[in-house]
């Protein structure tokens, strides 16, 4: 049944034998209303089918005297009587076959086939001759006589025995009903007999049993047997309280067992406790308490067991006492160092330690003769976080310690902890009140109240007064020089709030004379704070009082001598920290004297020498001279060099007990020395790039007019030369290598600041945006340019040169990010303002426009950035860089009166901040001219240069764009062939520097002669070495070396034409 039917409540129990019974009569109301409802149904059917034969007999009556009567009202009658009872006849048989609403009929039952057989037959006899017959016979105008007799029974002779067997059918149909309902009930009563024996087992099962078993439970609990369960397995309500039922016993079982246990540990322990308190004596105590713990079981049957004391002098542990020990092993046991075997390593570590097998254990580290096996219990004796020994027990072997056993043994070792330190209390106790009472020194104890409970010996030799005069009598008995009475209770007063107090008094004699003594008060407290009594110990000082008056003097002397010095004087104590110092020292550092003195000396030194200090200051306490140079931090923030010497402090022993420092100023010195260095280094770094100007202006000429033949010739080849031509790849090669060696000679001339520059008034933000695309095509996919153009100012500069700058330093952010990253090129406005500039040498106040380049490469470290802008210095492997691009970035910044820095940092990129001057005035184009068709002339052009290759290379030029050349070496040939030939040239080309006479002098004689002639010099050398010609001047036209073809051919061109 618990399988069939299980449920979680009894609730669900109530509700499923509810919905049985309930479900039980609805079945059966409804069986009993419907088998009435049907047998009312066949009642009907049954009268109905008696009626047709009324009413056969009726409509024959009537149809019998309308056959015999001749017509009248009577005759009439009588035939609305047969029509009337017909068409009720005929209803009645289709009410039975169909069911009427009308009636409030059903029809047959489909299952009483006889019965629907038999209608179905008098319905066909009606239909095809009852009916038809009989209508007619009612249509006969006159009596017919017997036919019309013989007719009427003919058409209904068969119908009563037809009409008198459906109605036994119906009868048959109705009996078997009422039998198969008797049948029915009396199997429902069957049933309700089975449900009733169901629901009252299950309820027995469910209801019953479990509450007379939780009752029956419940009386043997109350009798105190603490066993019983109830066995219940339903998970109802009854289940959960026969669980928790069952729970409860088992708790109450567990915790009954647990009181017995406990009330045997009480007993023990008290026990234990009250032979520990027996004696104050230690080893009689100990003695008596290891008695008593071999007496207990798991003790008993081995009987052997020691108790170990720590001696606080050696650290090692010795036996205080012992049972059952052999000679051998008392004196191998005797004393154990910590952590030695399995006493020392309790001891050690502060753990118990339980054995079952110590011969196996390695921990077992000392044997005897005679040893057996054993187990060990060993408890560590612990008293105020300190371990004063262990206990020892031996056990029988392979025997186990409950967790309760070893929770009382722990319990025992405390209360034994205790009791070994109350008997070393006593011990020092005795030990303290002997010395209190041999001391030389005054001591008196007094109660909470000032009440005085004790003084010792020497307290009632220097008072003159007994230990019973002064017992119980205020302290404020004995005098002291200023009130008494309101002193002593200011000294208990504040004894009390801090602890402890010491101060000098004057105290008085019984006979009234007066000696000064140092009292030191303490508070002694039970650990709930309540105060026990104060004890005050009072020394004579009369002596101590002469000597500090002799050591004051002494002193005055020594401040008076230490102030005097002109350099700032320390005195240091052995760690390091000031306990004097001189005024001249305090002005030196900026403080007043009362805040140095207890600073620490590293408190005052700058981080850059504390490593200095911690290295020799041990020297200078070995009592050795030290000398150093450091910096130091004044009291403003301000650093100072600093010249230290020290020497040791030694008293009487020859013991270091201070150091003794002598400070000196020497900022002054140090920053004029750092000018002077750096002054030098300034000068030697100039004369390094004096001497690569020179150097760079003494080849620039030689050099430029050589490169002047070979890109001149180059050019000329290569426009001369077919497309197809297999020597224009040569001279491609010819004329790179001499753009690059140009280019190289302007590197040179740019960071010696030498270069000859074209100054004009730019847009910054146009110079970049030109070169983006120039700039673009330099970067790596892998590089994102950004720019932030926010400038609104102008320059004045060569737009090359600019240029130039930009190039050296994008080329170098992109060497610096190899494996891709972000390039940004911004510009804005920006101020330097007087404060500024003086952080930096030569720096001018003023508004610049601020160029930055930055990438987000590797980065430099500061050693890379302090030579960056030297000359061929290069971190780049060999053959990819020269060393010049930065350093010529450098010259023509210094050349355009600009500035440049440089931030980085190892792995966060680098930032390059070019500051130029920013100027007024209306800004000249930053478009570069449009290269084509080299510009043609006729006119006539007379070339002069000392070098005869530069002069043969411009004159087979000019001649190739259509001109007459006249050539000459010197300035004198020159004006000679000016004088004598007859077609003078419309432009002078002449060199600006050549031997004898200067391009200069000979385009002053030259206009003598040729007024309107137009002149254009040339030279290779740089801008310095040809200012003092007077050429560059405004209006004076210039074109430097090495020339290019299409340059000069423009310039020679623009001249002429007089637009330039």
């Amino acid at each position: 049944m618990r399988n069939l039917v299980s449920f979680r409540s009894l609730a669900a129990k109530y509700i499923f034998m509810s919905l049985i019974i309930l479900l039980f009569f609805a079945a059966y109301s409804l069986a009993v209303l419907v088998f009435v409802y049907f047998m009312n149904g066949d009642a009907k059917k049954i009268n109905l089918a008696g009626r047709e034969r009324m009413l056969t007999l009726d409509f024959t009556s009537h149809l019998h005297f309308i056959t015999i009567s001749k017509p009248s009202s009577e005759r009439e009658i009588h035939a609305k009587g047969a029509e009337k009872a017909m068409d009720e006849y005929e209803e009645i048989l289709y009410a039975l076959k169909n069911g009427s609403d009308k009636l409030g009929l059903e029809p047959v039952h489909s299952h009483d086939h006889a019965a629907i057989s038999q209608l179905k037959e008098l319905i066909d006899l009606w239909q095809t001759t009852q009916r038809p017959l009989l209508r007619s016979i009612l249509r006969s105008p006159a009596a017919g006589g017997n036919e019309s007799c013989n007719a009427c029974h003919s058409a209904v002779r068969d119908n009563t025995g037809k009409i008198e067997a459906l109605v036994k059918h119906i009868e048959t149909h109705h009996d078997r009903e009422i039998s198969h309902f008797n049948t029915a009930v009396f199997s429902a009563s069957g049933l309700l007999v089975a449900m009733t024996i169901f629901l009252f087992a299950f309820a027995r099962k469910s209801l019953i049993k479990p509450v007379q078993s939780l009752k029956y439970a419940a009386s043997e609990i109350e009798k105190g047997n603490f066993g019983v369960s109830v066995d219940v397995k339903s998970r109802d309500e009854i289940g959960e309280l026969s669980d928790t039922f069952n729970s409860m016993s088992l708790r109450l079982k567990m915790l009954f067992s647990e009181q017995e246990g406990h009330l045997y540990e009480m007993n023990m322990l008290n026990e234990i406790a009250r032979v520990a308190s027996q004696s104050l004596d230690l080893y009689i105590m100990l003695g008596q308490v290891m008695d008593a713990i071999l007496q207990q079981p798991a003790f008993a049957r081995v009987g052997k067991g020691a108790v170990f004391l720590a001696d606080p002098d050696s650290g090692v542990l010795r036996i205080a006492v012992v049972r059952n020990f052999s000679e051998a092993q008392k004196e191998m046991c005797g004393v154990l160092r910590p952590g030695e075997c399995l006493c020392g390593l309790c001891f050690r570590e502060g753990e118990v330690i339980l054995t079952k097998q110590s011969m196996g254990d390695e921990r077992h580290s000392m044997t005897y003769v005679g040893m057996q096996e054993h187990g060990h219990a060993i408890l560590p004796l612990k008293s105020r976080g300190n371990i004063l020994g262990v206990l020892s027990f031996y056990l029988p072997a392979g025997v186990t310690l409950q967790p309760e056993e070893q929770k009382l043994y722990r319990s025992i070792a405390d209360i034994v902890a205790v009791s070994v330190q109350n008997a070393l209390n006593h011990r020092q106790v005795a030990m303290l009140a002997q010395a209190l009472e041999s001391s030389m020194d005054l001591i008196v104890i007094i109660d909470a109240e000032g009440n005085i409970l004790h003084v010792n010996p020497q307290a009632e030799k220097y008072l003159g007064y007994t230990h019973d005069q002064l017992k119980g009598k205020h302290v404020s008995f004995m005098r002291i020089r200023r009130g008494s009475q309101a002193m002593w209770e200011d000294i208990i007063a504040q004894t009390k709030i801090c602890g402890k107090w010491q101060g000098e008094v004057i105290t008085v004699r019984k006979d009234g004379s007066e000696y000064p003594v140092l009292l030191s008060t303490s508070l002694v407290k039970y650990e709930t704070n309540a105060v026990i009594a104060l004890i005050g110990i009072a020394r004579d000082i009369t002596e101590q009082k002469s000597s500090e008056e002799a050591l004051r003097e002494s002193e005055a002397r020594y401040h008076l001598l230490f102030d005097l010095l002109p350099y700032g004087g320390e005195v240091l104590d052995v760690e390091g920290r000031i306990v004097d110092c001189s005024i001249s020292d305090a002005r030196l550092l900026g403080y007043d004297e009362d805040e140095l003195i207890g600073k620490h000396i590293l408190e005052l030194l700058h981080p850059a020498s504390v490593a200095e200090f911690r290295q020799k200051f041990p020297t200078l306490m070995k009592g050795i001279n030290v000398e150093t140079q450091v910096k130091m931090i004044r009291k403003n923030g301000v650093i100072i060099d600093v010249l230290r010497a020290a020497r040791p402090i030694m008293n009487s022993e020859g013991t270091v007990t201070g150091a003794l420092a002598l400070s000196v100023d020497i900022t002054d010195k140090i920053r004029a020395e750092d000018e002077y260095r750096r002054l030098q280094s300034q000068f030697l770094q100039s004369q390094k790039l004096e001497s690569i100007g020179r150097l760079a202006s003494g080849i620039a000429h030689d050099f430029n007019n050589i490169l002047s033949v070979i890109i001149g010739y180059s050019d000329l080849s290569l426009r001369e030369l077919p497309p197809d031509s297999p020597l224009r790849a040569s001279f491609d090669i010819i004329s790179d290598a001499g753009l690059k060696a140009a280019a190289l000679t302007r590197q040179l001339l740019a960071f010696s600041r030498k270069q000859t520059l074209e100054l004009k008034v730019l847009n910054p933000k146009e110079i970049i945006e030109n070169m983006v695309k120039m700039l673009g095509r330099m970067m790596g996919e892998d590089i994102v340019m950004d720019l932030s153009m926010h400038s609104t100012r102008y320059i004045l500069a060569d737009i090359g040169q600019i240029e130039q700058i930009l190039m050296n330093l994008v080329v170098n952010a992109r060497d610096a990010m190899p494996c891709g990253g972000r390039l940004i090129l911004s510009t804005e406005d920006s101020r330097i303002d007087e404060n500024y500039a003086r952080g930096y040498e030569d720096v001018k106040p003023g508004d610049y426009v601020l160029l930055s380049v930055t990438d987000t490469g590797t980065g430099m470290s500061k050693d890379v950035q302090e030579h960056i802008f030297e000359p061929f210095f290069t971190t780049k492997e060999q053959g990819k860089g020269t060393g010049l691009g930065l350093a010529t970035v450098y010259g023509i910044v210094k050349q355009h009166n600009g500035y440049i820095w440089v931030y980085s940092e190892p792995g966060k990129g680098t930032t390059f901040k070019v500051f130029l001057p920013a100027v007024t005035g209306t800004r000249s184009s930053t478009h570069a001219e449009v290269e084509g068709p080299l510009e043609r002339g006729s006119e006539t052009i007379m070339v002069v240069d000392d070098d005869p290759a530069v002069r043969t290379m411009i004159r087979d030029a000019l001649l190739q764009l259509g001109y007459h050349i006249i050539t000459a070496s010197c300035g004198e040939e020159a004006l000679q062939i000016l004088a004598t030939e007859e077609r003078k040239p419309e432009l002078l080309l002449t060199d600006a520097i050549m031997p004898r006479m200067s391009g200069k002098e000979l385009a002053d004689a030259a206009l003598k002669i040729l007024p309107g002639m137009k002149i254009v010099f040339m030279s290779g050398y740089p801008d310095e070495s040809i200012a003092h010609q007077g050429i560059l001047i405004p209006g004076v036209v210039y074109i430097q070396k090495p020339l290019m073809l299409d340059s000069l051919a423009r310039k020679v061109r623009v001249v002429l034409d007089g637009t330039g």
